[in-house]
Parts: structure tokens; sequence; C-alpha cells
């Protein structure tokens, strides 16, 4: 019969077990959760310059979807430092710029994923070829000495940026030439489809070594690895001396 200890310490294996695989699986939930493959295929290569967020003004860049179940626009965003009252407010449009499909405020540091800020939203299921319209609104009620935010932006050489549209509400400016540094991004809609995506573009112009499967065999392994890992330091006995 086991000892009040003895249970007291197997409640405490199963408990502690629990909460690491839970917590694994709220790692790689919020993962996915902000997962999304950017565009690729072209790169900002004019010269780059800033768009000033001024308060009150919006920014408006018009874009193509070029893909279905668009759930992300990331731009570079710089120079943001909140005081109290400030708000940041990222909009996703119709191509017209006036029907809101997609809003979110911000009042501390947005969501970024490397040089880009991300905003999010839920995915729109037959977004491939559709014109959207971005927007970024910064509101404050402190006259800041300084810089203000900015969003980064370029000329358009490529042909790919042909039907962007850049606005400047500030400086009551349209122009067609440029583009901000935006790119909107695409989720599959399943657990599957986003790792195989991942791995997809992780092995992109890698050598053969580094191919699909493999990354997958290598990612599955460290994944199962590391639960039998911490089942084996959990469960495991400390030897006892006599």
């Amino acid at each position: 019969m086991k000892t009040f200890f003895q249970l007291f310490r197997t409640y405490s294996q199963v408990t502690l077990f629990t909460f690491f695989l839970l917590g694994v699986m709220t790692i790689v939930g919020t993962f996915l959760y902000h997962f999304g493959i950017g565009e690729s295929g072209y790169n900002f290569l004019g010269k780059t310059k800033r768009v000033t967020l001024s308060t009150g003004a919006p920014i408006t860049q018009t874009f193509t979807a070029h893909d279905n179940r668009m759930h992300q626009v990331r731009v570079i965003l710089r120079n943001v430092h909140f005081e109290w009252g400030d708000t940041l407010t990222f909009s996703l449009l119709d191509e017209t710029c006036q029907k809101a499909i997609a809003t979110k405020d911000w009042n501390a540091e947005p969501d970024k994923q490397g040089a880009y800020t991300v905003f999010s939203f839920d995915p729109i299921a037959d977004s491939k070829d559709k014109k959207y319209c971005f927007s970024a609104t910064y509101f404050s009620e402190n006259n800041r000495k300084g810089e203000k935010p900015y969003l980064s932006a370029t000329d358009a050489p490529d042909a790919v940026f042909s039907d962007r549209i850049l606005t400047d509400t500030n400086k009551n400016k349209v122009y067609s030439s440029q583009t901000l540094f935006l790119r909107p991004a695409y989720t599959g809609g399943s657990l599957t489809h986003d790792l195989w995506s991942l791995v997809t573009r992780l092995t992109e112009d890698k050598p053969a070594v580094f191919n699909d499967w493999k990354l997958t065999l290598l990612f599955a392994t460290l994944m199962i690895g590391s639960i039998v890992f911490a089942y084996f330091i959990v469960f495991t006995k400390a030897p006892t001396h006599d």
C-alpha cells in the first residue's frame, strides 16, 4: 500500500509533467496563431524614405493580395515610443480605403517579427487577386518633441508594385510610384499545412541535405525527444544509497 508521501510524489510528478505539456502546447499554439507565410519573390530596392505619422493623419497604402487566406499585413514601423494617451491604429480596408474589414489599436509596443510590425486579423478565405487598403493612424495628446513615429517606404521599380498607391494625408499627397515596406502574409488554415509551408520556406534555395522531409524529420525528432527527456527527468527515481 502506498504511503501518503508516495502518493504525493506521484501526484506531483504527474502535475509537473502535465504543466510541461501544457507549456509546450501553449508555445506551439501561440506561434501558429501569429504564424504566416509572408510574400516573397520581391525586394524593396528603391530609395528608402520616411513617412511620418502625424497625429490624426492616416497613411494609406493600396495593394493586391496574391493568395487566399490573407491574415496579416507586415510593415516596418520605427521610432515608436508610446506616451500616456498615445494610440496607434492599423486598419485593413476595401480597395476604396473607405470600408473597414479589420482594425486594431495599440497603446504599447505592437507585435513584431524581426524588423516587421505585424497586424494580424481573421483569415480572408477568398483574398487572392483582390485589392485592399492598409491604413495607419497615430493619435497623441502630447506635443512630442523630436522625431515622430514613421513607416519605411521606397520607390517602386518592381512591376509587382505597379498597383500600389501610397497616400500621405498629412501632406495631402498621393504617390503612385512609391510603396511602404509592406508584405501581406497568409495561413494555410490547418496545423499540417502551416508547418509544411514553414518547412518549405526554410528549405528554399538550400542544399539538398536540408530538403523538406529531412527538416521535418529533424523537427519531429527534437519535439518527441524533448517530451521523452522531460518524462525521464520527472518520473525517473533518483538512486538511493544504503
